[in-house]
C-alpha cells in the first residue's frame, strides 16, 4: 500500500498515482492542477473546522451508544449527508434510482447506489454507502472486501441483512434483490456495466472513510482511501497542516469528479501524474548517461591538457572500467546532494542557513544553470569545481560540527562518515577538475525535466526506489570505454527514437543516410571522435548479468503475499510484534535493492501498528506514538531492518553500490549514522557456489558385495547432502558426516561437454577423463579417515570464523534507537551491546580483516572456492590438475588446523578409525571441554591483532593450481550463502524471507540472426 507519511489520512493503494508524483510536494501539484489560490484554500478549509466536531459526536454515538445497527447504518447516513454538502454534492433526494444489473432475472438483481450523476445521458459518477469502519473496543469491522449488503442466514442469525438499511432505503424484496452483495464484487460489478450506464468515478463513504474508485483502475487494485481521523488529526496540528482539508476536498469535490465539461479536475491531476512520473524516470536516466560521458571525456581532457594520462593505454578495459566506476561516484554523491538539500527536516545540510544557502548550495549552482557563460574565462575556469569539492569535503569532513546550538554565528554541517564522499576510495578522477561549462552541463543533466515548451526541475524529495530502479537499469545495462577509432550511431531507417547502435566510422558507407543518426540543425551525421568517451547500451552484457528492473507495483504485491502469513500471525497474537524485527530477509539477485526496501516498508509499516496494538492491550498508558514523531520512528525502524536484517548478493559490483545508495536513501532519517551494511550486502554470483552441507558415512563410502570383494563406487554425487545445523557453541554434525565439497562430483570440468573444445584439445581431455576416475574411486577406510580429519578442522574455522564475525558485528553494527524502548542489540544475542568502532573507516578496516591469509574465513572460502573451481577447469590447465589425494593434501594444507585443535569427539573417532572399528552407529564419544563450548567474543584490538599475517593469497611456494583456482573464482565470482551470511545460519538456520524477482527472457530461435 503507497503510503506517503506526511499525508497520512491518504493510502495510494497500487499506486492510483504514481508514486513519484505522491510526494511531499502533492498538494503543490495539486493546487496547481486545480488553479486555487491561497486564499482559496483558506475559504476552502473553514466548512471543515466546523464539520469536525460534529464529527466526533458521530463517532461517540457509534462508540460509547452501543446502536443497534440499523440506528448506526442512519446516523452514519445522516453524516454523510453532512460531508457531501461541504464537498458541494446535492445530498438530498437519497437512493432514488438504484443500479440495475440484471433486470432479467427474478427477482432483478440491483445495487444500492445513494446518488447517480449524469451529464446528459451518460453516468458520470455514483455516490454509494457501507457500514461505517469505526473500530470497537479494537475490534475491526469488516472491511471493503469482506462486508456485505446482505449475507445468507447462519445458525438462525443473519450478519447482513437489506433491512438493517430500512432507515435509509426501502428494499421491495417481491421485486428486487442486491446482488452482488460484497461490496468490491458489487464495484467490480457496476465497472463491468456498458458504458453509457457505467460511472467513471465511485464515491464510496463507510463513516471514518472515504474510497474513491476510478473504472481505469479499479482492475488494477488501485484506489484512493482517506481516514478522516488522520485528517481531522493532522489538520488540527496548525495552520499550515490545515491546508490538508483543502487537499481533501481538491481530490473527492463534486468540482472534481463530476463537474460540468468533458475532463474534469481529477482527470488532469491523473494525466499529470503520469507525464510526471515518466518524464522525470527517462530523463533522469538520460540524465546519468550525459553526466557519465562528460566526467569521463573531461576527465582525459584534464590528464592531457597536464600531460599526466595515468596509464600508457587509455582504451584498456579495466582503466575504462575504473573511469566509469569513479564517474558513478561523483553522481551518487550529487544525487545525495540533491536529496539531502531537499529534505530539510533531515538536518543533513542548513538548507535554512542563508550564507550555507548562497555561498555552498548545489541549489545555488542549480540558479546558475541555465546561465550564459559567454567569456573564455567563464566557461573554462573552476568556479562550479571548487563549490561541488568544497560542499563534498563539507559533507565528509563537517563544518564547526562540535559547535552547541546557538554558540556559534556560522552554520553547521555534522560530517557524514561515508566512503561515497572520501576521494581515497576513486581510482583515478580525485584530482581532476572539471571546467565550469562542463559542470554546468552535468548539473542540468541531473536537476532539469524537460517539459514540452520549458524545463522544469527534478524534484529530489521524494527519490523513491521506482526513479532508482530504472536509473539502475539504465547504468547497469550500460558499458563505458573510449573510442579507439571514430564513430557514428546507426538505427531503423527514420526510426532513431528505436535505439541506436555503435559501428566504425569506415562503415559509414554499408548505411543509407536514413539509417543514420544525424544532427538535427545541419543533417551531418553525428561523428563521435577517437577519444570520446562512450556510455552506451550493451544488450549483450545486460543479457548475461540478468540486470532486469523490477517494477514497484510487482515489488509491492510479491512482498505483501510473501509477508502474509507472518503479519496475520502477528496480527492475530500468535507472534509478537518485535519478532518482525528479528526476521532476517534476502535477495539473491539485488539490484538496486527495489525488493528488499518494500520489505522494509512493509514491516516498519506493520511493526509500528501492531506495537502500538499490542501495547494499548497490554493497558501500557504510553503506547501511542505521537502524529509529529510517527514519520521520524518509522524511518529508524526502517534504518534498523535495513542496517541489521537486510542481505542481498549481485553479481555486478555497480549494483551493490547503487543499492546501497537506495537503502540509504529510503531509510536515512535525523541524525542517523551512516549505514555500514558489512557482510550483508555481498559481490558474488547467487547460483554458482558451495554449501555447507554434509554426506552420511554410508553415502559415500564403497559398496562390498562380500567380505573381501572389491570395493565398487558409491555414487554420492548422484544424492543430496543435507544442510548442517548449528548448536549455539559449536557445529552440530556428527563425525560419520563429512562436508560436499570435500568429494569431487562426475559432473565436473564442464569443458568437456563442449564438442569443438574436446575435438581441439585431445591430449588435455585424455587426462581430465583420468582424473575424473581418480576422483570417483570408490572411497576406502584411509579415505573416510581423512574426511573425517579435514571436516573436524572445517568445524574448528567455522566457529573460530562464527566467533570473529559477532564481535566485528558487535563493533560495527548502526544503532539500535527504535520506539518504544526496547534495547533489541541484546535480545538473543551471545553479547550485550558495546561501544560501537568510533568511524567508518574503523568498521572497515575491522571488517576487511576477514580477507587476510591466516584469517579463518579467508581459509574456508578458498577451500569451497577450489570445490567450484574444478566445475570450470580449462583444457590450457589440464596439467595442473590435482588428484583425489593431491586435492585432499591442498585443501588440509590451505585450512592450516593443527590435529591438536580437533574437538574431542573428533580425536576419538580418529583414534578408533585407526582400529578399523569406525561404524555407522558409532556412539558420539566424549564431551566437549569447556573451552571448546565456549563463545568468546573479541575486543577491537584484538581483531586488529590476531589476524597479522600478509594480505596476499598465496605464498611463493603454493601449487600452481591453487592460483588457478583463485583465477577461476575471481572470473565466476563464486558465492558460498552460508559460509558468507554464517551468522544467519548459526543462529536462525537460515533465513525468514527470501524475496526477488527471477530475470526473465523469452527464449527465442532467432533463425535469421543465426543464418546471417
Amino acid at each position: 500500500m503507497a503510503y506517503n507519511i506526511k499525508y497520512r489520512f491518504i493510502q495510494n493503494v497500487g499506486d492510483y498515482f504514481p508514486s513519484g508524483y505522491f510526494s511531499d510536494d502533492f498538494f503543490e501539484k495539486v493546487q496547481k492542477c486545480a488553479g486555487i489560490s491561497n486564499d482559496e484554500v483558506k475559504d476552502i478549509c473553514s466548512p471543515y473546522v466546523r464539520l469536525k466536531q460534529e464529527y466526533n459526536d458521530y463517532k461517540n454515538f457509534i462508540i460509547n451508544d452501543r446502536p443497534r445497527v440499523e440506528d448506526a447504518i442512519k446516523k452514519t447516513h445522516d453524516f454523510h449527508t453532512r460531508l457531501l454538502s461541504v464537498l458541494g454534492y446535492d445530498a438530498d433526494h437519497a437512493y432514488q434510482e438504484h443500479c440495475v444489473v440484471n433486470d432479467e432475472s427474478t427477482p432483478v438483481e440491483m445495487i444500492p447506489v445513494r446518488h447517480v450523476i449524469r451529464q446528459g445521458q451518460q453516468v458520470k459518477m455514483f455516490i454509494m454507502e457501507m457500514q461505517n469502519l469505526i473500530p470497537i473496543e479494537e475490534k475491526e469491522p469488516a472491511g471493503l472486501f469482506e462486508q456485505q449488503y446482505e449475507s445468507e442466514v447462519v445458525s438462525g442469525q443473519q450478519k447482513y441483512a437489506a433491512r438493517q438499511w430500512r432507515y435509509v432505503f426501502n428494499l421491495d424484496t417481491e421485486h428486487y434483490k442486491i446482488s452482488p452483495a460484497i461490496i468490491n464484487k458489487a464495484i467490480t460489478h457496476i465497472f463491468l456495466l456498458p458504458e453509457e450506464r457505467r460511472p467513471h468515478f465511485i464515491l464510496m463513504l463507510a463513516g471514518n472513510t472515504v474510497f474513491l474508485f476510478d473504472k481505469d483502475k479499479w482492475a488494477k487494485g488501485s484506489y484512493l482511501q482517506f481516514s478522516l481521523d488522520d485528517l481531522f488529526a493532522q489538520a488540527s496540528i496548525d495552520a499550515k497542516h490545515r491546508t490538508y482539508y483543502a487537499l481533501f476536498h481538491m481530490l473527492v469535490s463534486k468540482h472534481t469528479l463530476a463537474a460540468e465539461g468533458e475532463m474534469v479536475l481529477m482527470d488532469t491531476i491523473i494525466e499529470e501524474s503520469y507525464k510526471n512520473a515518466y518524464e522525470v524516470t527517462k530523463d533522469l536516466k538520460e540524465g546519468v548517461i550525459l553526466a557519465v560521458e562528460t566526467l569521463a571525456n573531461e576527465a582525459l581532457y584534464w590528464w592531457k591538457q597536464n600531460n599526466n594520462i595515468p596509464v600508457s593505454n587509455y582504451t584498456d578495459d579495466t582503466f575504462e572500467s575504473e573511469v566509469k566506476d569513479d564517474c558513478l561516484t561523483i553522481i551518487y554523491r550529487l544525487l545525495f546532494l540533491f536529496y539531502a538539500e531537499s529534505r530539510d527536516e533531515l538536518e543533513i545540510l542548513p538548507v535554512d542557513d542563508e550564507v550555507y544557502k548562497l555561498g555552498y548550495s548545489l541549489e545555488s549552482l542549480r540558479d546558475l544553470e541555465m546561465v550564459r557563460l559567454n567569456s573564455d574565462a567563464s566557461r573554462n575556469g573552476y568556479f562550479f569545481d571548487d563549490s561541488i569539492h568544497h560542499l563534498f569535503s563539507l559533507l565528509s569532513d563537517g563544518h564547526n560540527a562540535k559547535a552547541a546550538d546557538g554558540n556559534s554565528k556560522s552554520f553547521r554541517v555534522r560530517p557524514i562518515d561515508s566512503p561515497l564522499f572520501n576521494d581515497k576510495n576513486l581510482h583515478h578522477l580525485a584530482g581532476v577538475r572539471i571546467r565550469n561549462i562542463k559542470w554546468q552541463d552535468i548539473i542540468k543533466a541531473l536537476s532539469l525535466s524537460k517539459k514540452k515548451n520549458y524545463c522544469g526541475r527534478i524534484s529530489y524529495a521524494n527519490l523513491g526506489v521506482n526513479q532508482l530502479g530504472s536509473v539502475y537499469e539504465s547504468l547497469l545495462a550500460f558499458r563505458g570505454f573510449y573510442a579507439e577509432e571514430d564513430y557514428i550511431e546507426v538505427h531503423k531507417a527514420n526510426a532513431p527514437q528505436d535505439g541506436t547502435f555503435l559501428v566504425p566510422y569506415s562503415r559509414m558507407g554499408d548505411f543509407d543516410i536514413s539509417e543514420v543518426l544525424c544532427d538535427q540543425q545541419t543533417g551531418n551525421p553525428v561523428i563521435l571522435p577517437e577519444g570520446t568517451f562512450v556510455y552506451r547500451l550493451n544488450g549483450r552484457d545486460r543479457q548475461k548479468s540478468a540486470s532486469y528492473y523490477t517494477p514497484e507495483v510487482l515489488t509491492r504485491s510479491t512482498v505483501k503475499y510473501t509477508l502474509k502469513s507472518i503479519l496475520d500471525d502477528v496480527r492475530a497474537n500468535k507472534r509478537q510484534a518485535t519478532e518482525l524485527l528479528e526476521l532476517k530477509i534476502l535477495e539473491p539477485a539485488m539490484g538496486a535493492a527495489a525488493f528488499q526496501n518494500e520489505v522494509i516498508n512493509q514491516l516498519a509499516e506493520v511493526y509500528l501498528a501492531e506495537q502500538q496494538r499490542q501495547q494499548r492491550e497490554k493497558g501500557l498508558r504510553n503506547w501511542r506514538i505521537q502524529p509529529d514523531r510517527y514519520r521520524d520512528e518509522l524511518q529508524k525502524v526502517k534504518a534498523y531492518i535495513a542496517t541489521h536484517n537486510v542481505y542481498g548478493v549481485d553479481l555486478n559490483p555497480t549494483a551493490i553500490e547503487l543499492g546501497k545508495l537506495s537503502l540509504w536513501l529510503n531509510v536515512i532519517h535525523k541524525d542517523m549514522e551512516t549505514p555500514f551494511f558489512a557482510n550483508r550486502l555481498a559481490l558474488g554470483n547467487a547460483v554458482i557456489g558451495a554449501w555447507l552441507k554434509v554426506y552420511s558415512k554410508h553415502d559415500v563410502y564403497g559398496i562390498f558385495d562380500r567380505r573381501g570383494s572389491t570395493a565398487k563406487v558409491n555414487k554420492w554425487w548422484e544424492k543430496a547432502p543435507h544442510k548442517v545445523k548449528f548448536f549455539s557453541n559449536r557445529v552440530n554434525r556428527s563425525v560419520n558426516e563429512v562436508y560436499h565439497f570435500l568429494l569431487p562430483d562426475a559432473n565436473m570440468l564442464g569443458v568437456r561437454s563442449i564438442r569443438e573444445q574436446k575435438k581441439a584439445h585431445a591430449n588435455e581431455d585424455k587426462r581430465m577423463a583420468a582424473m575424473l576416475k581418480d576422483w570417483t574411486a570408490p572411497i576406502t577406510d584411509a579415505d573416510f579417515k581423512t574426511l573425517q580429519r579435514i571436516s573436524g578442522k572445517i568445524d574448528v574455522l567455522l566457529k573460530e570464523y562464527f566467533t570473529n564475525q559477532l564481535s566485528i558485528d558487535k563493533f560495527t553494527n548502526n544503532r539500535n534507537d527504535i520506539w518504544d524502548g526496547i534495547d533489541h542489540s541484546a535480545s538473543n544475542t551471545l553479547f550485550q551491546a558495546e561501544e560501537q568502532a568510533e568511524s567508518y573507516a574503523l568498521k572497515q578496516q575491522l571488517f576487511d580483516t576477514r580477507y587476510r591469509h591466516d584469517n579463518a574465513y579467508r581459509k574456508l572460502k578458498l577451500a569451497m572456492d577450489y570445490w567450484c573451481a574444478l566445475w570450470f577447469w580449462e583444457y590450457d590447465d589440464a596439467a595442473d590438475l590435482p588428484t583425489r589425494q593431491e586435492y585432499w593434501g591442498d585443501i588440509e594444507a590451505l585450512l592450516d588446523v593443527d590435529n591438536s585443535q580437533l574437538d574431542t569427539k573428533t580425536r576419538q573417532a580418529l583414534e578408533r578409525a585407526g582400529s578399523n572399528v569406525v561404524s555407522e552407529d558409532m556412539p558420539e564419544y566424549g564431551k566437549m571441554t569447556e573451552d571448546e563450548s565456549q563463545i568468546v567474543t573479541k575486543t577491537q584490538e584484538e581483531i586488529l591483532t590476531d589476524s597479522h599475517a600478509h594480505v596476499s593469497l598465496f605464498a611463493e611456494e603454493d601449487p600452481l593450481r591453487l592460483k588457478i583456482a583463485d583465477r577461476l573464482a575471481k572470473r565466476y565470482h563464486f558465492f558460498h550463502p552460508m559460509l558468507e551470511f554464517i551468522e544467519v545460519f548459526w543462529l536462525r538456520d537460515g533465513f525468514d524471507i527470501i524475496c526477488g524477482n527471477p530475470p526473465w527472457i523469452r527464449l527465442e530461435f532467432d533463425e535469421q540472426g543465426i543464418l546471417s
